[in-house]
């Protein structure tokens, strides 16, 4: 079961994307706070094999470093 919290800050995510995505004087209103920012874009299908490996390697990244500080605090 998803905990609520991780819930709603998916969620709060995702709105907070869509709106600095609203385009503002030909410009998207995040590109004001960071000018390389081009919105939400959907990704191509020859990338998701590419974004499958990077989801992996961070997951195997964070449970490496909760093992590591489970070990010297645990």
């Amino acid at each position: 079961m998803l905990s609520p919290i991780f819930i709603v800050g998916v969620l709060i995510t995702f709105l907070l994307s869509l709106f600095l995505s609203i385009p503002v004087r030909q410009k998207k209103i995040g590109s004001f706070i960071d000018p390389s920012f081009t919105g939400l874009q959907v990704i191509k299908w020859q990338e998701i094999k590419y974004h499958l490996l990077a989801g992996i390697g961070n997951a195997v990244s964070t449970i490496g470093w909760l093992y590591l500080g489970f070990i010297n605090y645990g």
